[in-house]
C-alpha cells in the first residue's frame, strides 16, 4: 500500500529541493519538558524537526547522524515480529513502540505516526517502521569514521513533505500505553562533556540528485562528565602456563551496563594501557614468520574490510555490545611501524549490519625489562559490555611465558571520555609447572650443556672445531660463559687482519678478519629461531692478548634488530699454553625485546686457525657457565685424538760454549742449546740435559734467586735473571722471547730454573728441575706445552755474572766436551743424544788464557 496524504507533482526540469535553513534542530528533553544536558543521561526524548521546500518533486531518502557517542539499545523493546509487519494486516504491538514520526505535508496538514522497533532482518542491527501503507523503514548504520548512528529511511512514499518531526523515546515504557514492559533505557546521551553535533541529510526524487545537508548542535551543552561511575574490570589468562614457554594471552575489558533508566550510565573507556605481567615477553621465534599489514591495507576510517595479509594476523579480537545482537568478532594485525612505535596492533571487528570496527594500538616494550604493556587507544564510543583482545598462542606464539613459575600481576590504567582521573583494573596470572610439564625448581634449574668437536682427529693435524653451549627451556637465563679449549689444541691466527675496537664494539668488522661462523638460538619453548652471523679475530682485550667478536644478525621476521655483538677474551694458560674464551654478558635485551638465549655457538673454521693435539691423552673442551641469577655450572666435552703413535719425533740439537775470554779453567762461559724440531713430529713434551762433567752450576754472582710462587705467576725479577729463550712457532707470526731465570729449590739442593717466554700477548712459562748425579749437573725442562715448535734456542749468559763455571779448560787443546740429552714427544715417543759442545776457542796466550782475557777470580761453588 502507498502511502496516501496525495502524490507529488510530476517532476519537471524546473523542480526545487531544499532544506529550509535553520529548519533542523535538535532537542533533548527531560519528563519536564527541559532541555536535558546531563552526561550519561537518559532523555525523556529526543526530537529532531526538519524542515523543506519542494516543488514539483519530493525527498526519497532520508539520513540522520547522531554524535558519537549517543546510542540506542535494541533490548529495551520486544521488536515487533518482521512477518507481522511485512503482511501489513496488523499493527505491530503496542510494547514495540519507541517513538513517533510527524509530517508537515505541502498540500497541508499534519500526520503522525508511531515508530517501532522491527525485528531486524539478517545483516541488520536494527529496525524501525511505522503502520501499514507507511511503507519505509528506518534503518541504524554506525560510521566508519567515528562509529556514531547514522539513521536512514530510503525510498520512502512519493509524499510532498514540508517538514517533519520525529521523536524517539528515551524509557519508552514511560510513553506506551497499555503495555506492562520493564521500564529500561532506549537512548544514552553521550558520556562526554560538550556540545552534541547532529547531520541532516535529504536527497529527491529527481536524477542524480545530490544529497544535501544541514546541521545543528543540542541547544545545551552537555555536563556533569564527574558523576559519572567508572569502574571497569581486567580479566586475564594465559593460554599456556608453563614457564618458558610459548603461550597467548587473553585481556579481557568489561564495564557492565546499569539499565537502571533513572541513574546515569557509566563512563565509556576511550584509552586502555594494560601492563601485562613481568616476564610475560616477546618472544622472538614467534616473530619469526610474521608478516605485517600497512596502514593502507587497513584503511582505518573506511567501512570496507581491511586487505591485511593472513600472515599479519596475531590474534582476535571481541566486542560484546548492547547495541548489538551478537559480538562483534574480527582479527588484529600487526601494523607496520612507525617513527613513535615499533609494535603496532591493527584491529578490524566486523558485526550484523556490516559494522565494521577498525582501530589501532600498539605493543610497548619497556626498554630496560622487556615488560609489555598493550595500548589500545580511542576505543568506539559503544556501550560495551566486554572487550576481548587475544594474542594468539601455539608452539609459534608471540609471546613467552614468565621464565618462572609464581603469581604475576597486571594492571590496566583505563581514561574514559568522561575525562577526570583514570581507573586502575588489576588481575593475575600463574605459571605452575615448569617448560617440560613438571613441577616448578625454585630456584629454576640451571645445567646448561656444552657440545664441541674438531673436524678433523688426526694428532697434529690442522682443524676447524665449533663449540655450542645449550639450555633447556624453562632453565635459568646464561649470563655469560667461558670455554677452555683442550691442552694441545693449539690457535693460530697469525696473519689474520684484527677488528678494529670501534668495529668490535658493534659488530662490523672486515672480512679479513673473519675466522668462522657464530648461531644463537633464540625464543622461547622448544622452537628456537636461529640467528647467523660471524666470529671475527680481535686484538688485546680485558688484560688477554687477543680477543674474539661474536656477530649475530638480529633480523627476526618483520623486527630488524641490528647486529647482537659479544667479545670475548681469549686467555692462555702460563704453564700449559691452553686457551680459554671468556664472554663479555650475553645480550639478555635487543632493543627492549628478550631473546632468550637458548643455544649460543660458534664454528672457528679458517684455514689453518687451529691445530689438532699431538698427545692423545683424555682431552676436552670445559665450559665455566653463569646464569643471570649468579648460579654456576660446569660443562665438558670431550674431544677425540688419534694416530699419535704415528708421529715421529727426531729432534736436532746443537750445543756450544761461547765468550773466548772465559774458556779456561775455572772460567764462566756462556752456554747455549738450539733444538730443531721437524714440522709434522709429535710436539715437546719435555727434554733433559746432562751437562758435561767439566761444567759446574755458579750462582755466586747472581743478584737475587727467584721466589717459587713469582716463577709460577711469570713474576720474577729482572735481577734473578741468567739467560734468555726464543721459541719459534707456526702459530704465531713472532718467535716468543723471554728470559731463563733461577729459581729457589723446593728444598736444599740445587735451585731450579723458569723460562718465561711471550710473543703477541701469548706467554708461556716453563719450569727446569736442576739434578746432580755422578758428579753431572743436569736439568729437565718438563711440561712443555703441547704446541708446534720449530726451534727452541736457550742461551745462559757467561762472565761475571754467569752461572756455569769450568772445571777444566776446553781449550786449546783440551778434551772435547759431551754432554747427554733426551726428548719425549706428546706422544709418549721417546730419544736420546750424546750431543758434542763445541767450544769456540779463539787464540790463547801464555798461562792458557785466551788472548786478551784472564782467569776469572771466582771461586766455583755450586748450590
Amino acid at each position: 500500500m502507498l502511502f496516501a496524504f496525495g502524490v507529488a507533482a510530476p517532476s519537471a526540469s524546473g523542480a526545487v529541493f531544499e532544506i529550509v535553513p535553520g529548519s533542523f534542530a535538535v532537542r533533548a528533553l527531560d519528563a519536564a519538558g527541559d532541555q536535558e544536558a546531563r552526561a550519561g543521561s537518559h532523555p525523556d526524548r529526543l526530537q529532531i524537526d526538519f524542515g523543506l521546500n519542494s516543488e514539483g518533486t519530493s525527498a526519497q531518502d532520508f539520513a540522520f547522524e547522531m554524535p558519537a557517542g549517543l546510542n540506542g539499545a535494541p533490548g529495551s523493546v520486544p521488536p515487533c515480529p518482521r512477518e507481522l509487519y511485512e503482511k501489513g494486516e496488523e499493527e505491530c504491538p503496542a510494547e514495540s513502540q519507541v517513538g513517533t514520526i510527524a509530517f508537515k505535508l505541502s498540500a497541508g496538514g499534519e500526520a503522525t505516526f508511531p515508530i517501532y522497533q522491527l525485528e531486524p532482518a539478517p545483516g541488520e542491527i536494527i529496525a524501525f517502521g511505522s503502520i501499514a501503507g507507511f511503507e519505509a523503514v528506518l534503518t541504524m548504520e554506525l560510521r566508519p569514521d567515528d562509529l556514531g548512528l547514522t539513521f536512514t529511511a530510503g525510498n520512502l512514499p512519493e509524499v510532498a513533505v514540508s517538514g517533519g518531526r520525529i521523536e524517539l523515546w528515551g524509557v519508552p515504557a514511560d510513553h506506551q500505553s497499555g503495555t506492562s514492559i520493564l521500564r529500561r533505557p532506549f537512548l544514552t546521551l553521550p558520556r562526554r562533556c560538550g556540545a552534541m553535533d547532529f547531520g541532516f541529510r535529504a536527497r529527491s526524487r529527481e536524477p542524480d540528485a545530490p544529497w544535501l545537508s544541514a546541521s545543528a548542535q543540542a541547544e545545551s551543552l552537555l555536563g556533569g562528565c564527574q558523576d559519572l561511575a567508572f569502574e571497569p574490570k581486567l580479566g586475564l589468562q594465559l593460554g599456556n602456563s608453563r614457564a618458558d614457554s610459548p603461550t597467548g594471552v587473553r585481556i579481557d575489558l568489561g564495564m557492565p551496563e546499569d539499565n537502571d533508566p533513572d541513574q546515569l550510565a557509566s563512563a565509556q573507556i576511550r584509552n586502555a594501557t594494560i601492563e601485562l605481567p613481568e616476564g610475560l615477553t616477546l618472544s622472538p621465534s614467534g616473530a619469526a614468520g610474521i608478516a605485517v599489514c600497512s596502514e593502507a591495507q587497513l584503511g582505518l576510517g573506511k567501512a570496507t574490510s581491511a586487505s591485511c595479509p593472513p600472515s599479519s594476523r596475531i590474534g582476535a579480537m571481541e566486542l560484546a555490545s548492547p547495541l548489538a545482537p551478537e559480538p562483534l568478532v574480527g582479527d588484529v594485525y600487526l601494523g607496520e611501524a612507525s617513527p613513535e612505535e615499533r609494535l603496532r596492533m591493527f584491529v578490524v571487528a566486523s558485526g550484523p549490519g556490516g559494522i565494521v570496527v577498525k582501530s589501532t594500538g600498539a605493543m610497548r616494550i619497556d626498554p630496560a625489562t622487556g615488560r609489555l604493556s598493550s595500548v589500545l587507544r580511542n576505543l568506539p564510543q559503544l556501550p560495551l559490555d566486554r572487550l576481548t583482545l587475544s594474542i594468539d598462542g601455539g608452539p609459534g606464539a608471540l609471546l613467552a611465558s614468565p621464565l618462572t613459575c609464581g603469581s604475576f600481576p597486571a594492571v590496566a590504567t583505563l581514561d574514559s571520555y568522561s575525562g577526570g582521573a583514570p581507573a586502575k583494573a588489576l588481575a593475575s596470572v600463574t605459571v605452575g609447572a615448569s617448560a617440560d610439564g613438571s613441577a616448578c625448581l625454585s630456584p629454576a634449574a640451571f645445567s646448561p650443556r656444552l657440545v664441541a668437536s674438531s673436524s678433523v682427529h688426526a694428532a697434529g693435524r690442522p682443524t676447524a672445531i665449533s663449540m655450542t653451549l645449550l639450555r633447556r627451556p624453562g632453565e635459568q637465563l646464561t649470563r655469560r660463559f667461558a670455554v677452555s679449549l683442550p691442552k694441545g689444541l693449539s690457535p693460530g691466527l697469525a696473519g689474520v687482519e684484527l677488528c678494529p675496537d670501534a668495529a668490535a664494539a658493534s659488530g662490523a668488522c672486515p672480512a679479513g678478519s673473519r675466522i668462522g661462523t657464530a648461531v644463537a638460538e633464540v625464543g622461547a619453548g622448544f622452537s628456537p629461531v636461529a640467528l647467523r652471523g660471524a666470529v671475527y679475530s680481535a686484538g688485546a682485550y680485558r688484560g688477554a692478548p687477543s680477543s674474539l667478536v661474536l656477530a649475530l644478525d638480529a633480523a627476526i621476521g618483520p623486527f630488524e634488530l641490528g647486529t647482537m655483538a659479544t667479545r670475548a677474551a681469549m686467555r692462555f694458560d702460563l704453564r700449559t699454553g691452553r686457551a680459554t674464551v671468556v664472554t663479555d654478558p650475553l645480550p639478555g635485551l635487543v632493543e627492549g625485546i628478550p631473546v632468550r638465549i637458548q643455544a649460543i655457538g660458534m664454528s672457528l673454521d679458517r684455514p689453518g686457525a687451529f691445530r689438532n693435539p699431538t698427545s692423545c691423552a683424555a682431552a676436552s673442551f670445559d665450559a665455566t657457565v653463569e646464569a643471570a641469577s649468579g648460579a654456576m655450572a660446569t660443562a665438558s666435552s670431550a674431544l677425540p685424538v688419534t694416530g699419535c703413535r704415528k708421529l715421529a719425533l727426531k729432534p736436532r740439537f746443537a750445543m756450544s760454549l761461547s765468550g773466548s775470554a772465559e774458556l779456561h779453567e775455572d772460567g764462566n762461559p756462556g752456554f747455549r742449546l738450539t733444538t730443531r724440531l721437524r714440522r709434522g713430529d709429535a710436539n715437546l713434551r719435555a727434554l733433559r740435559m746432562s751437562l758435561p762433567a767439566a761444567l759446574t752450576f755458579d750462582v755466586s754472582g747472581l743478584g737475587e734467586i727467584c721466589p717459587r710462587g713469582d716463577a709460577r705467576d711469570g713474576l720474577c725479577s729482572a735481577r734473578a735473571r741468567v739467560g734468555t729463550a726464543v721459541a719459534q712457532t707456526s702459530l704465531l707470526s713472532s718467535p716468543l722471547r723471554g728470559s731463563v731465570y733461577v729459581v729457589a729449590p723446593p728444598d736444599n739442593g740445587p735451585p731450579d730454573l723458569a723460562v718465561s717466554i711471550a710473543a703477541n700477548g701469548v706467554q708461556v712459562g716453563l719450569s727446569g728441575r736442576m739434578s746432580l748425579r755422578h758428579g753431572r749437573l743436569g736439568t729437565n725442562l718438563v711440561g712443555l706445552p703441547d704446541m708446534p715448535l720449530s726451534r727452541l734456542t736457550m742461551r745462559f749468559r757467561g762472565g761475571e755474572r754467569g752461572v756455569l763455571s769450568l772445571r777444566s779448560t776446553p781449550c786449546p787443546h783440551g778434551r772435547d766436551l759431551t754432554s747427554r740429552l733426551s726428548a719425549e714427544g706428546q706422544n709418549g715417543t721417546r730419544i736420546a743424544r750424546r750431543v758434542r759442545v763445541k767450544a769456540h776457542c779463539g787464540k790463547t796466550a801464555p798461562g792458557g788464557a785466551a788472548a786478551g782475557g784472564h782467569p776469572s777470580p771466582r771461586p766455583t761453588a755450586t748450590r
